[in-house]
């Protein structure tokens, strides 16, 4: 938030953030990063989320909880998808149509379960071939230890085609 949002409106770029929705009340820490930094990361909070939304930046849901949302029952899913898009329209105070699946897994009965949450579309992290569709957009995480360089990359559509082809797990993906 204090780095990426004055660099983005320096730039004249805006961006999408993706919330999970359970942890805004006071900024938690993040418990879900498989290689931790040495610093603590901790998760935006509502007004920052509405202070990103007043700059132009599009907000979507990450889900409630960043649970795998394969590992739930389709009933538990819709739940907690319908929860975390009810939650940031009630903070934007407009509709918020996109989510990004946490860790971009996904399954055709979490994209069924999405799009009865009321969802437009969903974006997945592929790490190879997938099908692409409204409910399976392919994505590409900017993370925070990203340099210059790894985000001009990611931002080439070269990128975009090794990381959804077979190439990127022979490439060490």
């Amino acid at each position: 938030f204090d780095i990426a949002l004055p660099t983005l409106k320096r730039s004249g770029l805006t961006a999408a953030v993706f919330v999970v929705a359970a942890t805004l009340d006071r900024g938690q820490e993040v418990d879900w990063v498989d290689d931790p930094p040495d610093f603590t990361l901790e998760t935006l909070t509502r007004n920052q989320i509405q202070a990103l939304d007043a700059e132009g930046i599009d907000i979507g849901s990450h889900s409630l909880f960043h649970k795998n949302l394969t590992t739930l029952t389709y009933a538990a899913c819709v739940d907690d998808l319908t929860t975390s898009r009810l939650i940031l329209e009630e903070i934007v105070n407009k509709p918020v149509p996109y989510l990004a699946y946490p860790r971009g897994l996904w399954n055709e009965t979490v994209a069924k379960a999405a799009q009865t949450a009321g969802y437009l579309g969903a974006f997945s992290l592929p790490v190879g071939p997938e099908p692409v569709g409204a409910f399976s957009m392919p994505r590409i995480g900017i993370w925070r230890d990203n340099g210059p360089r790894e985000f001009w990359l990611k931002n080439t559509r070269t990128y975009q085609s090794v990381r959804t082809s077979r190439f990127y797990e022979l490439v060490g993906g």
